[in-house]
């Protein structure tokens, strides 16, 4: 049985995923300029993400992982965020973008950034793809050493939970432009490609 044997329904195609990525690569790489930029990836759910997100990006930069746990050995929120893999060398000096997939009470997030400070970091900014920002997440963030956190729309931001320190990316055209061309039975495939020719011209 592979993978695709479990989804009953793709609700956001793949070709339109690789589209956002490559924007917000090209993004980073102009305001990352001259910067190389250390991405640190928070394990294990921002893999995919983050790794993508590397080869969208044409400035030099590198990579590294940390592991964080909230949850102990159950399923419930401890509270005590501990690091269980730590970065694998030195970082001060470096101006740091922290990668998840998504940020629910932001503890975890917010933990990793208080680390990276104290380590000497220049900057933290963080991005992730699903802001859940359940309980206490915006006190957490708006408190936080984080300069910016850049999400998208996928988990519509209300007005409660806007900060001047989130900025929203939406997809709301892509996946549009998404469902349209799978109604019209063209090709969704496509779309990377024009998108990045429009943004060219």
């Amino acid at each position: 049985m592979s993978l695709a044997d479990d989804v009953e329904e793709v609700l956001i195609p793949e070709e339109v995923l690789r589209a956002r990525v490559q924007e917000l690569g090209r993004q980073i790489s102009s305001d990352y300029e001259g910067k190389q930029p250390l991405l640190v990836g928070i394990l294990t759910g921002a893999v995919f993400f983050v790794s993508d997100l590397m080869r969208a990006i044409t400035i030099p930069c590198h990579l590294d992982f940390m592991a964080t746990s909230a949850y102990g050995t159950g399923t419930e929120n401890t509270g005590v965020v501990r690091i269980l893999k730590d970065l694998n060398e030195s970082i001060e000096g470096r101006h740091v973008l922290v990668v998840d997939d998504i940020v629910d009470t932001a503890g975890t997030l917010v933990r990793a950034a208080e680390t990276l400070v104290r380590r000497g970091v220049t900057e933290v900014y963080a991005c992730c793809t699903h802001p859940v920002l359940s309980g206490p997440a915006v006190e957490r963030i708006a408190s936080s050493p984080i300069r910016e956190l850049v999400v998208t729309d996928s988990i519509p931001l209300p007005a409660d939970k806007r900060l001047d320190q989130i900025r929203v990316v939406s997809v709301a055209r892509l996946l549009a432009d998404a469902i349209t061309r799978v109604h019209l039975r063209s090709s969704v495939s496509e779309l990377a490609e024009e998108r990045l020719a429009a943004e060219l011209v």
